[in-house]
């Protein structure tokens, strides 16, 4: 596949510009769109504006010094690691995705989650300029902390495949889809978590995590919309091998989670919690995207755990809290999209009818081998965890 054209005077109708492949003349109408999802989700993107310097952290330096030395641990890694994926996406998205995107209303939501991620980048700079002693020291934890580094090569290797051959294929823009998905919907939200969990504490991390977290739940309806789009334009592809390999990614994901989760947590809580809360957001993500086979159920047993019950009161508005600092009540809710949804088991429920696409493509037991249809064991393996303390 090509890069699309800046400008065609051959190009297509709006209304018949389609998310890959497509021959887009260039001009952004939104007036006349293909998905009415895509418009009214960049709208909600763009009524979320806030900047970073809206959250009071002068105090927050204060807050950090209560912690105990595993909590600040945590903290600092939590932020080293998001710094990371948030710099990676904002690249990934401009740099390998976005040009062959052929939906214009489409890419501008693309443009406008590209800038909100450098926003977040920012955010962690106001943040930790404020709050610990040496921002650069977490900013370089990639340097000195193995495990870190590992997780994050082992990230970046996955978003990276789309530029590995000679040939930019269907299938690897696919992938590189469900990469943001996995990133966006699992990464970030375990993330999101930690710092919650310290909430008590840390008020103003926890608010700035909260204008973060909004924006990045509109990042992933974006790309579960797109996934969906593209599995409805694209039934010729050889599905049974993608849902494999899709699957397959996700179990990577769940490893790699697992033990960071332990490596940062493990102080905290069991690695039976940490490997539910991350079960409990990939059988999510799964299902939005028609790859959970409830037959191979792989991740049922991920429940509301006490990490997953935070993050969910803060997407709710039912947590509460005062910043003394600031001298007000500040209420974490997160914007209300509209979008397709699955059912439990992925199929369609609304526009994207995912049961038609479901039944006719090859089962998930048809294309892995059999040690993918065993059970995910929540065995402890922090030492095989590099750098590991």
């Amino acid at each position: 596949m090509e890069k699309k054209k800046l400008y065609n005077t051959q190009g297509v109708d709006s209304l018949e510009e389609t998310l890959i492949g497509g021959n887009p003349s260039g001009l952004l109408n939104f007036n006349r769109t293909r998905y009415k999802w895509a418009t009214s989700l960049y709208k909600t993107m763009r009524d979320c504006f806030w900047t970073p310097e809206s959250v009071n952290t002068s105090a927050e330096s204060k807050q950090y010094a209560k912690l105990s030395e595993k909590d600040k641990f945590a903290y600092d890694r939590v932020f080293a690691r998001l710094s990371f994926l948030d710099s990676l996406v904002a690249d990934s998205l401009m740099d390998n995705l976005n040009g062959y995107i052929t939906n214009k209303i489409v890419n501008a939501c693309i443009i406008e989650q590209s800038a909100q991620e450098v926003l977040h980048s920012k955010s962690y700079a106001v943040l930790l300029a404020d709050t610990v002693d040496n921002s650069d020291y977490v900013f370089n934890l990639y340097k000195e902390d193995l495990t870190l580094n590992a997780f994050n090569t082992a990230i970046y290797e996955m978003f990276d495949e789309i530029n590995k051959g000679d040939e930019v294929t269907p299938e690897k823009i696919y992938y590189a889809l469900v990469a943001n998905q996995i990133l966006e919907g699992i990464f970030f939200q375990t993330g999101f978590a930690t710092i919650y969990d310290l909430g008590n504490t840390m008020v103003a991390s926890a608010s700035m995590i909260a204008e973060i977290h909004k924006d990045e739940n509109n990042h992933i309806a974006l790309f579960e919309n797109m996934i969906r789009e593209f599995q409805k334009e694209n039934p010729d592809l050889p599905w049974f091998i993608i849902r494999a390999k899709t699957n397959t990614m996700f179990d990577k994901a769940f490893h790699l989670e697992s033990s960071w989760m332990h490596y940062i947590l493990g102080h905290a809580y069991s690695q039976e919690v940490t490997d539910a809360t991350i079960a409990f957001f990939i059988k999510k993500r799964q299902s939005k995207i028609g790859m959970y086979d409830h037959e191979e159920d792989r991740y049922g047993f991920g429940y509301e755990t006490p990490l997953v019950k935070k993050l969910n009161d803060r997407e709710s508005g039912n947590d509460t809290r005062t910043n003394f600092f600031e001298g007000k009540v500040t209420t974490y809710s997160k914007q209300e999209l509209k979008w397709d949804e699955c059912d439990e088991h992925g199929y369609g429920v609304g526009e994207v009818d995912m049961c038609h696409w479901r039944y006719v493509q090859g089962t998930y037991e048809d294309a892995v081998a059999i040690k993918h249809k065993e059970k995910i064991q929540t065995v402890d393996r922090s030492d095989e965890c590099v750098g590991c303390q």
